[in-house]
């Protein structure tokens, strides 16, 4: 944690050994990753095209954020009625929008 923190983080020894709690700096090194997050979002996308020019097959290159808890998401069509309800929001947002 220490590494993660202070070395890579940059945060000072001094504040973590003495007032960052052990909540903060798990918070902290969630932010850290998050920063790193879309280079490996690049990294992905730049490995789909390259390897499907290449093979002209599938790149599959799943990350932890992928899904949550490491479980695959279901997915699900939406229902007319969500659909609707979305349509209706996006009418108001471009009236909105066109106001300015």
């Amino acid at each position: 944690m220490y590494q993660l923190v202070v070395g890579e983080g940059g945060v000072s020894p001094e504040y973590f050994l003495r007032r960052m709690s052990v909540g903060e700096a798990k918070d902290y090194i969630k932010g850290l990753n998050r920063r790193h997050r879309q280079a490996w979002e690049q990294t992905r996308l730049l490995c789909r095209f390259v390897y499907g020019a290449a093979g002209g097959k599938n790149f599959e290159m799943p990350f932890s954020w992928d899904c949550e808890n490491g479980e695959e998401e279901e997915k699900r069509e939406a229902t007319p009625e969500e659909l609707a309800a979305l349509r209706a929001r996006a009418r108001e947002m471009e009236k909105a929008l066109n106001k300015l």
